[in-house]
């Protein structure tokens, strides 16, 4: 049962990813056949393989055991129908065309647009969750979402997000800080904290002045070094 719950867990953390299979098994070194025997239940990923597949998908071991996330209407249909198997290469007019999307080294305390911040750079992203008008590219500085995100990682932010519910990774700055947190809900509360054990969560009512600038959406990419 627990192998089939993982399963289920897997597949629906990597739709709402939009990633197909092979892109799932290409992040995380395993085969397509694996990937499809573990979300179909028929194999139970061990620790090395479920490490690798959580740190694919950007979400700790301890979410995949909890079960699928909530369900945001996401579907295999997303990826679309093209297989190179059988239609061969896309055309030149049928390549895909980058978003530009504003930069951030790091969390301006005054907002992605405020009176002192502008993007340090326009980073040129392929993602279905690229979108101009709503989201920026931010590199992640720290360990506090370690290991859900490494030191020099780059995500997808979407700043015109809707409210934040439990289990969502949020970039938040308040008085004297800014950072990328996990939103939990403890004891009927909100806090925020960072997955790294380190970092205990520290409950919402307690910052001063918290705004949250967005919603991570998605890990763009991992810094191998």
């Amino acid at each position: 049962m627990m192998g089939m719950d993982i399963g289920k867990a897997i597949k629906a953390w990597r739709l709402l990813q939009y990633l197909s299979q092979e892109e799932l098994a290409d992040r995380a070194g395993l085969s397509r056949q694996t990937i499809s025997r573990i979300e179909m239940g028929r194999n139970r990923p061990g620790a090395r393989s479920q490490a690798l597949l959580a740190a694919a998908l950007g979400v700790t071991i301890g979410q995949l055991h909890d079960g699928p996330p909530p369900d945001d209407g996401v579907s295999e249909a997303a990826f679309g129908t093209y297989s190179p198997a059988k239609t061969g290469p896309p055309s030149a007019s049928r390549l895909p065309v980058p978003v530009e999307l504003p930069y951030f080294e790091s969390i301006p305390l005054d907002g992605w647009w405020g009176g002192r911040s502008q993007p340090d750079r326009w980073y040129g992203v392929l993602h279905p969750r690229a979108r101009r008008e709503s989201t920026v590219v931010l590199r992640i500085t720290g360990d506090l979402m370690f290991p859900t995100l490494h030191e020099g990682d780059l995500v997808l932010v979407n700043t015109v997000a809707r409210k934040p519910r439990s289990g969502d990774i949020v970039v938040v700055s308040a008085t004297s800080f800014a950072a990328v947190l996990r939103c939990r809900m403890i004891q009927r509360r909100r806090h925020l904290g960072g997955d790294n054990p380190s970092y205990p969560p520290i409950p919402l009512a307690e910052l001063e002045n918290p705004t949250f600038l967005g919603i991570v959406t998605a890990l763009i990419r991992r810094d191998l070094r």
